[in-house]
């Protein structure tokens, strides 16, 4: 499963900027406007504590790779600023899909008579 992560954290990287607006769920709509850019579920949008009176949330997207300069495009269209893309040591999915096979397969053997 390690294995699975590592490669498939190699697709993706994971973009943070701070975003001003007037709750979390607003700067969440602005974001997911444009699903294609809001991250493999959605956005993970928190309140930053700045020493001004301003209202900033620290948007994070984990999005494909290839998709980086259009998310970071994306995020300073909505006013984003600071943003800062670091690399995926891995990513875990709900499911490790090499697991569910070997467990299918070894299943499939049992029926067959080919394994006690």
């Amino acid at each position: 499963e390690r294995i699975e992560a590592r490669l498939a954290s190699r697709q993706y990287r994971r973009v943070t900027a701070n975003v001003k607006g007037e709750s979390e769920g607003q700067v969440a709509d602005l974001v997911l406007a444009v699903p294609e850019l809001a991250g493999m579920t959605g956005p993970t949008v928190s309140k930053v504590y700045s020493a001004d009176s301003d209202n900033w949330y620290a948007v994070q997207i984990v999005a494909r790779k290839e998709d980086i300069l259009r998310v970071v495009d994306h995020l300073r269209g909505l006013g984003g600023h600071g943003a800062a893309v670091t690399d995926l040591e891995f990513l875990y999915q709900a499911r490790c899909e090499l697991y569910s096979k070997l467990i299918d397969n070894l299943g499939a053997l049992r029926d067959q008579g080919n394994i006690p």
